[in-house]
């Protein structure tokens, strides 16, 4: 009977395979960490912001990745001003999109917040986030997904200050690419709902093409039910005026055409009394304020009134970031809608 030595050497290739498996679990257990480390330096190096991350999490074999606990403030003077913070980002990607050298993947944005104060807050200008993703390999994110945001813009250049606050934010956006090699067109679509102050409902419905340079989108918005009284601050800041009582509900549709964003506007209000010490005829002014402003005869009976005000907005050259051209398009719509002339 033949007996192995306990003196025999292993053979070359046990040691080249297990150099190989623990080199790869030591890169596994230092990536996130290098990762981790890669983000927060280039963050405390900028010029423009500041911020951190908390954790980075990999799974190489299911080409899942998660970071926590993220936040981003924005450098001004001595001081940092909160801008946006996340709890989670997590992605899956797809290896074999990979092999392809194309990137295709699914992802979830958890309890994104994000403050803005007029007058406070100015986001450095750099490249356009169009032209940062033109510039990308070709990448399509299948869904994408944000579950439970929050936006806060306060305006601190009017007299009384205010706030506008969306909370409940739940959005999903189809088809995200910059590339017609790994999707069958550029155009994504997004939906998104959420609660507009302590009453109110928005929901937006919006296709869009995330790589023009210029943005390119057709727009649907529905706000429900929102107690007017809520919006008092805004209403003295802009135009003299409280709300002593009623609703306020819309819906709006804006699309970009060339050089311009047009559509309409359609406000309903129900039981409204507007309050004012230098004019006891301020109701009055206000429903032909609404009168004048739209396109169609006023339609109402004693305490509804509605009618349709169409929205012209034009576009200049330096127009080109999404987030501030599709949020000021529905800013224009509803303060017209709100604070008609009077």
């Amino acid at each position: 009977m033949n007996k192995t030595s306990p003196n025999r050497k292993l053979p070359l290739r046990f040691w080249i395979i297990t150099i190989i498996l623990c080199t790869l679990i030591l890169i596994r257990i230092i990536l996130p960490f290098a990762v981790k480390w890669y983000i927060n330096s280039t963050l405390q190096k900028s010029q423009d912001f500041t911020g951190k991350v908390d954790k980075v999490n990999m799974n190489l074999l299911r080409g899942a990745y998660s970071i926590r606990g993220i936040s981003l403030d924005i450098k001004s003077a001595d001081t940092a001003i909160p801008f946006i913070s996340v709890q989670s980002i997590d992605f899956l990607i797809n290896w074999g999109s990979l092999f392809k050298g194309d990137f295709v993947a699914r992802g979830e944005i958890r309890v994104p917040e994000m403050d803005y104060i007029i007058g406070v807050t100015k986001v450095p200008q750099g490249k356009p986030v169009t032209q940062i993703l033109s510039e990308l390999f070709p990448f399509r994110i299948d869904l994408l997904v944000l579950s439970d945001g929050k936006v806060r813009v306060r305006n601190a250049t009017t007299n009384p200050q205010y706030e506008i606050n969306m909370t409940d934010i739940d959005a999903s956006i189809l088809n995200l690419t910059n590339s017609l090699r790994v999707a069958e067109d550029l155009y994504a679509s997004m939906k998104l709902k959420g609660r507009l102050m302590k009453t109110g409902k928005l929901e937006i419905a919006m296709i869009f093409n995330p790589v023009s340079k210029r943005p390119v989108f057709d727009m649907n918005a529905t706000l429900t039910r929102l107690d007017i009284t809520e919006l008092n601050n805004a209403a003295r800041a802009h135009a003299e005026l409280s709300f002593e009582d009623g609703t306020f509900a819309a819906r709006t549709q804006l699309a970009t055409k060339k050089d311009i964003i047009s559509g309409w506007i359609k406000p309903v209000f129900v039981n409204l009394q507007v309050l004012s010490k230098e004019d006891k005829n301020l109701l009055q002014k206000f429903w032909e304020g609404l009168t004048g402003a739209g396109s169609e005869v006023l339609e109402g009976t004693d305490n509804r009134l509605t009618t349709t005000i169409p929205i012209t907005i034009p576009l200049k050259a330096s127009d080109e970031d999404y987030f501030s051209v599709v949020t000021g398009a529905l800013i224009t719509a509803f303060g017209r809608a709100v604070f008609p002339d009077i």
